[in-house]
């Protein structure tokens, strides 16, 4: 099945209304540990999430699955589906039993340092454990995904949470040990996924290992390792910088900011994943890259209009999912939002991927990250938590630049450059200083619907947004 704008935007549809549940459920998530454990414990588990994050992407090869979806979507390597993805998935097996039993033997020697104030080496093994399961269930969640069935993929991805809540709350009360109880519970949660995905997959598993393929896979993966991982130190670091030099407390109010703002991936996630089987299939069509240029317009628009909206009740959704213990997260939630659109716009960056050249994307990386923790010394002691988010924020902006001046000079895509930035840039600095300005000014529900729908209809009058074409389109599906 060859995909077009039309089923772009099902696919879409499909993929954020899962996000949208799959952050419900994170959000629940939140306040049940938030109220089952104290501050103090909140935020070990958070240091432990980071780090399982962080292990995960570096250790697992993870990024194999980008290169099954390169070569499984892509019209050019339609007869050799199967095989691309058992040896994709025999790499992933090999590679990451391999890289987290070294990482756990070589590491525990030094589990101290790695996991101040956490004695628990129960709970150290079963991080380990689930970094190596995780990252299956991952990868045949991915295969859906990649073989164009939205609505399987959000079932798992979203059966995933789900369990290791049931699981934690569970666990927790049965062990008596808050860090026990909670990797336990994950961990269990993550082998039940990977088993149920097994089932399903066992057929497309039965193809033989490929050598030639299994070295084209690894040329096109093997550059992302370094990108994911210095990735994931640029999205982290801020938290182990603060824990560094104010303590664990503040790196649970920072983690609740960083959820609030984590809401965008409900918008930025239906676009991702429905992004790439898309542009695989016809980047080499005549008119694409003025459908790009089209989906790019639109992803701004609803990007910077979610964001709008969660800076303006960021307060209500703080207290919805915490305690007005957590309050002082709200200051952050703008810019980690600015963070989170720049970091979801590399994906329109075609050139990088069409052109195998995901070695790019290492280099910017390397870059940002340079950039974060430099920030991050002089504005943590400073400004404290705010001073991190807007380290972060200039450390994606700058990595986002030049991804895109590499990637247009490989593959130019008309993009409205200069439009979308006339056209946002105001919205953004609004929502940037609204904590210090206008929160006090406009305060009431119909202020704050007023600002929403000025957003609505300027973009409308500039032709970013059309309530005509919106109107037809959703008549047009309903029907």
């Amino acid at each position: 099945m060859l995909m077009n704008l039309k089923t772009l935007f099902n696919h879409i549809f499909i993929y954020s209304a899962g996000a949208v549940f799959y952050q419900l459920i994170n959000l629940a998530a939140t306040k049940t540990y938030t109220n089952v454990f104290t501050v103090e414990e909140f935020g070990r588990i958070s240091y432990i999430l980071t780090f399982t994050a962080l292990a995960s992407t570096a250790l697992s090869g993870i990024q194999i699955s980008s290169a099954l979806g390169r070569f499984y979507t892509d019209k050019e390597f339609f007869d050799h589906k199967k095989t691309v993805f058992s040896t994709s998935f025999i790499l992933l097996v090999i590679f990451s039993a391999l890289t987290f039993s070294a990482s756990g033997l070589i590491s525990y020697p030094f589990r101290t340092a790695l996991f101040p104030k956490i004695s628990s080496t129960f709970a150290i093994i079963l991080v380990f454990v689930y970094c190596f399961v995780s990252t299956q269930e991952k990868f045949l969640t991915l295969f859906f995904k990649w073989d164009l069935k939205p609505n399987i993929y959000i079932i798992f991805y979203n059966l995933s949470p789900l369990f290791s809540l049931f699981l934690v709350v569970i666990f927790s009360s049965v062990l008596k040990n808050s860090l026990n109880g909670f990797m336990s519970g994950i961990a269990a949660g993550s082998i039940m996924i990977t088993l149920m995905l097994l089932f399903p997959l066992r057929k497309s598993l039965t193809s033989s290992f490929d050598s030639a393929w299994a070295r084209k896979i690894a040329l096109f993966s093997l550059p992302l390792i370094p990108y994911t991982s210095t990735l994931l130190v640029l999205t982290f670091a801020d938290r182990f910088l603060i824990r560094f030099f104010i303590g664990y407390e503040a790196v649970a109010v920072y983690s609740i900011g960083a959820k609030i703002s984590a809401v965008i991936s409900a918008v930025s996630a239906g676009f991702r994943n429905a992004w790439g089987p898309y542009f695989y299939t016809t980047y080499s069509d005549t008119n694409s890259g003025k459908d790009f240029a089209k989906v790019f317009d639109l992803f701004n628009f609803f990007a910077v209009g979610t964001m709008l909206i969660i800076t303006l009740f960021s307060r209500q959704f703080i207290v919805l999912i915490s305690s007005g213990k957590y309050i002082s997260a709200v200051p952050v939630v703008p810019f980690l939002i600015v963070s989170n659109i720049v970091f979801n716009l590399q994906y329109f960056l075609l050139g990088i991927y069409i052109k195998n050249r995901t070695i790019i994307l290492t280099y910017s990386a390397l870059t940002g990250i340079v950039v974060n923790i430099i920030l991050d010394i002089f504005l943590i002691p400073r400004f404290n938590i705010l001073g991190a988010a807007f380290a972060t924020m200039i450390s994606f902006v700058v990595m986002f630049l030049i991804n895109l001046f590499l990637s247009q000079r490989l593959h130019h895509i008309p993009y409205r450059i200069k439009f979308n930035l006339l056209s946002f840039s105001p919205w953004i600095v609004f929502c940037l200083i609204w904590n210090h300005t206008f929160s006090q000014v406009i305060d009431s529900i119909p202020g704050k619907t007023a600002v929403i729908i000025l957003y609505l209809l300027i973009n409308n009058l500039i032709g970013t947004f059309s309530f005509r074409q919106a109107y037809r389109k959703i008549t047009s599906y309903l029907s």
